[in-house]
């Protein structure tokens, strides 16, 4: 090693030792998060590290993608001391992702993380880069690197979506085995398709090499590509499936956590079995733990699930996918099941989505003594001297049912019908108020043209909502008397009694139904949207329409009262270097004119990535800008809290680069800075500016280090807040590998004050059997030191 070498590596060490930065967001009930290996068009998974599950009732995750301002919500799994989430693949589109999450305190407290994101604080992102096939601007869809193809069944399809401006597709030239065979496929477009059927010389051998050579316009070889593949006899294939394959793994745990001077042992379980026979794939899941409790909404989970090309059956716990409106990410303890004949589909899940805990009775009242109070409610007075009580109310048992048929014409046109009936089950508690029922009625379509490139998707939901069904549904009698004129609500009893007979075998009709007037789209939800794919340019627009009083049970958390429109266009240039994605979205509130007035929400979304190639960074740069307002005069007291006239803009940029300088590295940087200006009276202005940079370095093949530091600092006219992190980390594998540790030291200093400290380590016994010790220590000045030891043991086979 130069001296020059030996100088360079030495300021490298110490720059890891003092300058290290940790990206993470300040938290007090989140570690950190890790996000898996991120690929456009694909689910990724998403762990988030606690500090301690103690007081946590549940956790959701916030998602949205580039150019729009809805977030959708998703819950997260509590196992062990982390939450997970897969984000579906329909979320992982480039350029990037945003999110924060949301914990829920047994307590009632609501936490988010990052702290005080969205509305304060900004949410995490996560980038998404474009994938791109380079090496010979062909990608290779089928067959797969060392798959095994029936001899019969080959089919060779190429890509070319992704090659560049000067590449002449139709002279491309295919070898099989060292023959051209280019002259029996089928060029279309950007893609070429060879069906073996159609190569007259008949296909020997087990292994087979696959060569493509690429040409520009000019007739120059440009590039070569190669796969190997092999083929096998249909009985080969038949016998490999009937064969039953399958793994189990088994993983216990125990620890104990020491939090605000109070100390609790937990112990989990988790089994996961796999399997598969002759195209029947077997999958069953059981999470145990000691959290589960009975004043507690679920903590076990627990799934068997069964399927194969046409049939999909699952028990227990699953989250099933129906049109974004109706039900997504809600998790149902019950059965979903899904049949695909071709042309005609059907899914189905019945379940429950909140279980029952009861109430309890705090203070009983005579008839002559009650007041009014949400809290307070009729009790049985046999049982307790009095008619009227104050209770700590409890949770109804609700059920969910969801059924979905669906009719297809290849992948052309696809038209679905959906019901949703949700409802309380009032007799589950003794202590409870106001049970609730729902129904959903809403169908969908999706058409598909000219190889996906041209896609219109639509649906539209119509929700009906008892928000008490305690005195259930009204006799003729009683309708005449609660409604109509000399009723105490002005309706027709007449149209009440309709709705009667022809919703009375889903729903409770009573004074609490509504709405009355479906004509008037205040339950009507709606979206359609066109995706365009040409000349390099991805382009979709989306409308949506949701009334106010839209209401469904299997998508809590959806967004009402609000209508508008947004647009996304990514553009690719430069041969598949440069990436410019550009977003605009309109909305606006007060669709039933429920407000003195009506906000327009603009929001106008900018990046600019640039994947220059090996040794230069990936770039990736971009603005937003919120502007928000409506006609009330910012500067009249009488609307201090209702005029709304501010404006945020945000630029980030992150960089991240993978070099060679003497070991690996991979180093990131990221910058975000934010400015809201504030008109109104209230004068909410806030600033905040942050600078993160991360270093991964693998020294050799025992040891690794990842270092970093961040910085952030806010201003606004509640309390300005700074903060400053460093993370140390490092993992090391000895004993030829059965032993690794990793450990990381990430303190926080400033406003937001922490000592963190955690270690890892995990020792292989035998080839399938793993014990692991956790330990985490995290020092709060002034309130205290907490800690976490616990011991997993892992067996699969």
């Amino acid at each position: 090693m130069t001296s020059r070498q030996s100088v360079t590596k030495k300021f490298l060490m110490l720059f890891y030792l003092f300058i290290s930065v940790n990206f993470a967001q300040p938290s007090n009930l989140i570690s950190r998060v890790e996000v898996g290996d991120v690929i456009a068009n694909q689910p990724i998974e998403l762990k988030a590290e606690l500090f301690s599950t103690a007081e946590i009732s549940s956790i959701f995750i916030a998602l949205k993608n580039f150019g729009e301002t809805e977030f959708t919500r998703r819950e997260m799994e509590i196992r062990g001391t982390a939450a997970y989430v897969i984000i579906p693949a329909e979320f992982v589109t480039p350029p990037s992702i945003e999110y924060y999450i949301l914990i829920s305190l047994s307590t009632g407290e609501l936490f988010t993380y990052p702290v005080g994101s969205p509305e304060q604080i900004p949410p995490e992102r996560i980038t998404v880069q474009q994938q791109v096939e380079q090496k010979g601007d062909v990608l290779i869809l089928s067959p797969a690197e060392g798959e095994n193809v029936i001899t019969d069944e080959l089919l060779i399809t190429l890509s070319f979506i992704n090659a560049s401006s000067d590449v002449a597709v139709n002279a491309t030239k295919i070898y099989l085995n060292g023959s051209e065979v280019q002259q029996y496929a089928l060029f279309a477009e950007d893609l070429i398709i060879l069906s073996g059927s159609n190569i007259p010389e008949k296909i020997s051998g087990t292994n087979q090499f696959l060569k493509i050579e690429i040409y520009d316009n000019l007739g120059n070889l440009k590039s070569t590509t190669s796969r190997s593949f092999n083929t096998v006899s249909r009985s080969y294939a038949a016998a490999v499936a009937e064969q039953f394959k399958y793994n189990v793994t088994l993983k216990g745990e125990s620890r104990g956590e020491s939090y605000n001077e109070e100390t609790t042992w937990y112990n989990n379980l988790d089994a996961r079995f796999k399997a598969n026979y002759s195209g029947w794939e077997f999958d069953a899941k059981v999470y145990a733990t000691s959290e589960e409790k009975s004043y507690r909404q679920p903590q076990n989970r627990y799934s068997a699930k069964v399927s194969t090309d046409w049939l999909n059956l699952s028990f227990g716990d699953s989250y099933p996918i129906y049109p974004e409106l109706i039900l997504s990410g809600k998790r149902v303890r019950g059965v979903d099941a899904g049949i695909n004949l071709g042309f005609f589909s059907l899914q189905a899940s019945y379940g429950q989505i909140t279980k029952s805990i009861e109430g309890a009775l705090l203070e009983t009242f005579s008839a002559d003594q009650v007041v009014f109070g949400s809290d307070i409610i009729a009790i049985d007075e046999a049982k307790y001297g009095q008619p009227y009580g104050r209770v700590a109310l409890g949770e109804f048992n609700r059920d969910l049912l969801a059924i979905r048929p669906s009719f297809r014409a290849g992948e052309t046109f696809e038209l679905g019908f959906t019901l949703l009936k949700s409802g309380d089950d009032k007799s589950s508690i003794e202590f409870g108020a106001r049970p609730q029922e729902n129904l959903v009625v809403g169908t969908d379509l999706n058409l598909r043209f000219d190889n996906r490139r041209i896609l219109i998707k639509g649906e539209a939901a119509m929700s009906f909502l008892n928000s008490d069904i305690t005195t259930g549904t009204l006799s003729d009698a009683q309708i005449d008397s609660v409604f109509g004129g000399g009723g105490i609500i002005d309706i027709d009893p007449d149209l009440v009694k309709k709705f009667k007979s022809f919703f009375g075998g889903f729903m409770d009709i009573n004074q609490f139904f509504g709405p009355w007037n479906p004509e008037e789209l205040a339950s009507l939800a709606t979206s359609a949207s066109l995706g365009l794919n040409y000349f390099n340019n991805n382009f979709t627009a989306r409308y949506i329409y949701r009334g106010n009083d839209y209401n469904s049970f299997g998508q809590s958390y959806l967004r009402t009262d609000v209508a508008g429109f947004n647009f996304v266009d990514r553009i690719r240039m430069i041969d598949n270097k440069v990436f410019l994605s550009l977003g605009y979205e309109r909305l606006q509130d007060n669709l039933q004119d429920t407000k003195i007035a009506t906000t327009t929400f603009n929001t106008i979304n900018t990046s600019v990535s640039v994947y220059a190639g090996d040794g230069i960074p990936n770039i990736t740069v971009g603005y937003t800008r919120y502007d928000n307002k409506n006609d009330l005069s910012v500067t009249d007291t009488t609307y201090y809290s209702s005029a709304v006239e501010d404006a945020t803009n945000k630029i980030y940029a992150q960089l991240t680069h993978d070099f060679l300088l003497e070991i690996p590295h991979r180093a990131s940087l990221y910058l975000s800075t934010s400015n809201r200006v504030d008109n109104s009276l209230r004068n909410n202005d806030a600033s905040n500016f942050s600078i993160s940079f991360n270093l991964n370095s693998e020294w050799n093949k025992m040891f690794s280090s990842h270092v970093g530091a961040t910085y952030y600092t806010s201003e606004s006219s509640a309390l300005p807040y700074d903060y400053s992190t460093i993370f140390l980390g490092g993992s090391v594998y000895l004993l030829q590998d059965k032993l690794d540790i990793s450990a990381t030291f990430s303190p926080s200093f400033g406003d937001f004050e922490r000592q963190a400290f955690d270690l890892l380590g995990n020792y292989k016994v035998i080839d399938n059997f793993i014990l692991s010790l956790q330990v985490r220590f995290y020092r709060i000045p002034d309130i205290g030191t907490n800690s976490i030891v616990g011991m997993i043991a892992r067996y699969s086979f």
